[in-house]
């Protein structure tokens, strides 16, 4: 018995792999290790992030694609990862959930995060988790308008 895997899921694998390799070379400059505030610039960079990941949910819902579930699997997959190195101390595994999920959205994060230990850390998972879910949600709302306007 042999695995199949589908080829839409292939792609968006792909795709959000791509997109946080980008948005983390973009905010490569940053003062990530240092704790120090992001510059402008990656502030900018982040937010550019947070669009696109909004507007992939908004994509996924106007093609009827349950791929949203990609999105949430990448977020949630990261934030366990990234706080079972933690835990664990597993250096290599942290370092990599650093650079692929943490990164990307530090410019914007940074300034909504807590002192909290536990909600800091956090908000580098949930916020692209949540723009994901409110694009998809935004998208299968125009879906539906759409579909009563053009009935109508």
């Amino acid at each position: 018995m042999s695995i199949r895997i589908h080829p839409s899921f292939i792609f968006h694998c792909f795709f959000i792999f791509v997109l946080s390799a980008i948005f983390s070379v973009l905010n490569m400059g940053i003062p990530l290790f240092k704790g120090g505030a992001p510059p402008l610039s990656a502030l900018l960079v982040s937010s550019l992030s947070l669009v696109i990941w909004g507007l992939y949910g908004f994509f996924c819902a106007l093609k009827r694609d349950t791929s949203i579930w990609y999105p949430i699997m990448f977020w949630l997959g990261g934030g366990l990862l990234f706080y079972a190195s933690a835990s664990l101390e597993w250096i290599i595994v942290g370092l990599m959930t650093v650079l692929v999920w943490v990164q990307p959205s530090y410019g914007v994060t940074y300034f909504m995060a807590s002192n909290h230990p536990l909600l800091e850390p956090s908000a580098h998972f949930l916020v692209p988790l949540f723009v994901s879910l409110v694009g998809f949600g935004m998208g299968h709302y125009w879906r539906k308008l759409s579909m009563h306007v053009s009935d109508g």
